[in-house]
C-alpha cells in the first residue's frame, strides 16, 4: 500500500514537472498553456454573450424611449388641439357675449332715446299750458 502511494506520488510530481501524459485523457500532452487558452476562450465567449445581451437590452431600451416619446408627441398634440378647441369655443362664447351686450346696450338708447322724446313732449305741454295760463290771466 505504501509502495503504491510512492508509485503515485511519483507519477503526479512527474506529469507536473514535465507536462507528460494526464491520467484522464490517455494519449494527449497536459499542456498549462492549452488550459489556459480553453479558459480564455470560455471567458471571451462570456464576454461577447454578455456584449450581445447589453446590446440587446440597449436596443430594447432605445425602443422603448422612442415609443414612449411618440407617445408623449401625440398626447402634446392632443392636448394643443384641445386647447385650441376649448380657445375657439371661449372665442365664440365672447363674441355672443359681446352681441348680447351690445343689443342691449342699444335697447337701452332705445329707450333712452323714447324717454328723452317723452320729456321733450312733457316740457312742450308744460311750456303750452303756462303760456296757455299767462294768457287767460
Amino acid at each position: 500500500m505504501k509502495r503504491a502511494a510512492g508509485v503515485l506520488a511519483a507519477m503526479a510530481s512527474a506529469v507536473v514537472l514535465t507536462g507528460g501524459v494526464w491520467a484522464s485523457e490517455p494519449g494527449k500532452v497536459y499542456s498549462p498553456a492549452e488550459e489556459m487558452g480553453k479558459k480564455e476562450k470560455k471567458l471571451q465567449e462570456k464576454q461577447a454573450e454578455q456584449q450581445k445581451k447589453m446590446t440587446e437590452y440597449d436596443k430594447e431600451m432605445r425602443e422603448k424611449s422612442a415609443e414612449k416619446q411618440k407617445k408623449m408627441t401625440e398626447h402634446e398634440k392632443e392636448m394643443k388641439e384641445k386647447m385650441q378647441h376649448k380657445e375657439g369655443e371661449m372665442e365664440k362664447k365672447h363674441e355672443r357675449e359681446m352681441d348680447k351686450m351690445k343689443k342691449k346696450e342699444n335697447r337701452l338708447k332705445e329707450k333712452h332715446a323714447k324717454e328723452k322724446e317723452k320729456m321733450k313732449k312733457k316740457q312742450e305741454q308744460y311750456e303750452q299750458m303756462k303760456e296757455d295760463t299767462k294768457k287767460g290771466y
